[in-house]
């Protein structure tokens, strides 16, 4: 088990969550952290979850708002050292 799943189980496991909560709420984007599969294999998911609003804003001037359509988007990285 990599460095990173073993400490995140460990965190978890203490404080008895199912996930860990990075970014103060309330908040219009949430950062948070937790345990899952891909592939076959458990990996750590990072996750920035977005308010409808936040979206809207995002792209507000990029589209009209009829051509707006709500997304999901999974980005799949190499593992790295930044624990933030």
């Amino acid at each position: 088990m990599d460095q990173q799943l073993a400490q995140l189980h460990s965190t978890l496991a203490a404080s008895g969550a199912e996930f860990i909560r990075l970014s103060p709420l309330p908040k219009d984007i949430v950062h948070a952290r937790f345990v899952g599969c891909f592939e076959g294999c458990e990996v750590v998911w990072d996750m920035q979850l977005y308010t409808l609003l936040r979206y809207r804003q995002e792209w507000a001037g990029r589209a009209s708002e009829s051509k707006i359509s709500l997304r999901g988007l999974m980005k799949i990285e190499p593992v790295s050292n930044d624990n933030t």
